[in-house]
């Protein structure tokens, strides 16, 4: 199947033409080839299985984790990658690839299954949708789904799983959740970029981080334009003391990403023994962090992989995905946030008591992670009320600093 790249000239959006709700990285107006997201989405898991995961080490079966890839596809070998089966050694990867295009791989699913070749984005959506209800996924599952990529990598991935063990592998089931992750993928497409008044990665279609964003879709709701204005200029004045770029502690901020490796880190948290030596590399670099670790709990070594990295991106960075950067983003904060003090000093909880500065702070970790008033109120111990009063007092006080 070959595949013409020139489609993703349609992705290269700036903010004032991107559309109003979900897909909106996507030309609203352009007609995409279906089967070319479904492509992207099988290569999407295939490169991460193999590559992204830590499965191969090298070239050859003797350098490849054949097991640790199997459990990761979301079908069986032979069916998935036939090649593979045989030789039990890794799939080749693009790089290896002049053309750009993975041999062998024909249409997961007949044109004839699909409403048509090329469709919009909106009738794109309309598709999903429709494939979601046949296999009755509840509908708190894909609300607000396709304003998130790695949402939709995520729940594609699930459902392929569960497609590739309820429906056959040329069925529509698996086609559209193959086709979830390739919309996902096509907006980490792009090179990765930094924030230019931070140290964290800038969204991919709008140059900045959500904290320095002036774009309404993705401006946190409790922070205002002005807020983040402020912070973007507090940003620019750090980094020229800092001299960063040039300055940069040594690894933590990327130029280049491998796709595969960020849809590993959106899939597959650590376990076993690859979580005891990335736990051990994060304590190493948070005995130097102070500041990092007041935004951290007190148990935080001790709590899963996936835990830690909800609450890493949570405090530090929604953007990254690649896990085996956190030691040194770590590195990268401390110093950040050190000088953050100097160019804008005041303690940030000022008017609170110290303990309801804590709250305060975890409250809005809770809520950034999708809980509700009533759930963060029930963990904190105060009433609701507490709740909103602590919330309003923030509001008022960002007002004025703004």
């Amino acid at each position: 199947m070959k595949i013409d790249y020139r489609f993703f000239n349609a992705l290269e959006m700036n903010s004032s033409s991107l559309p109003v709700g979900g897909l909106r990285w996507l030309n609203p107006t352009y007609e995409y080839p279906v089967q070319l997201f479904i492509f992207k989405g099988y290569e999407a898991i295939d490169y991460a299985a193999a590559y992204g995961s830590g499965a191969t080490t090298g070239y050859g079966p003797n350098y490849f984790d054949f097991d640790l890839y199997q459990r990761l596809i979301p079908a069986p070998v032979v069916l998935w990658q036939p090649d593979v089966a045989k030789t039990r050694s890794a799939p080749p990867h693009y790089t290896e690839h002049i053309s750009g295009w993975a041999p062998g791989f024909t249409d997961v699913v007949d044109h004839s299954a699909l409403p048509r070749e090329l469709l919009k984005p909106s009738e794109i959506m309309e598709w999903l949708l429709d494939e979601m209800q046949r296999i009755k996924l509840r509908p708190h599952r894909y609300d607000l789904l396709f304003i998130d990529p790695s949402r939709l990598i995520q729940l594609g991935y699930q459902l392929s799983r569960l497609a590739g063990r309820e429906f056959p592998i040329n069925s529509t089931p698996f086609a559209a959740a193959l086709c979830m992750i390739g919309l996902g993928s096509a907006y980490f497409f792009r090179r990765e970029k930094i924030c230019p008044n931070c140290f964290r990665i800038a969204n991919p279609e709008l140059g900045r981080c959500n904290l320095h964003s002036q774009s309404k879709y993705v401006r946190a709701d409790s922070r205002s334009r002005a807020l983040n204005s402020q912070a973007a200029r507090t940003g620019r004045r750090v980094k020229s003391i800092i001299k960063w770029p040039e300055n940069i502690p040594n690894g933590p901020l990327p130029d280049i990403s491998p796709l595969e490796s960020r849809t590993a880190g959106m899939l597959w948290p650590l376990r076993g023994q690859q979580h005891i030596e990335w736990n051990q590399l994060i304590s190493e670099a948070l005995k130097d962090a102070p500041l990092v670790c007041k935004l951290l709990p007190q148990n935080f070594l001790v709590l899963s992989n996936k835990k830690q990295l909800e609450l890493l991106r949570t405090v530090l960075d929604e953007n990254e995905w690649q896990i085996g950067r956190w030691p040194l983003k770590i590195v990268a904060a401390q110093k950040w946030f050190e000088y953050e003090q100097i160019v804008a000093p005041g303690p940030k909880n000022s008017g609170f008591s110290e303990v309801n500065a804590e709250r305060l702070m975890k409250a809005c970790a809770l809520r950034d992670l999708g809980w509700k008033p009533k759930e963060i109120a029930k963990q904190l111990g105060i009433s609701d009320s507490h709740l909103s009063q602590l919330w309003r007092r923030q509001r008022i006080r960002d007002r004025a600093d703004s």
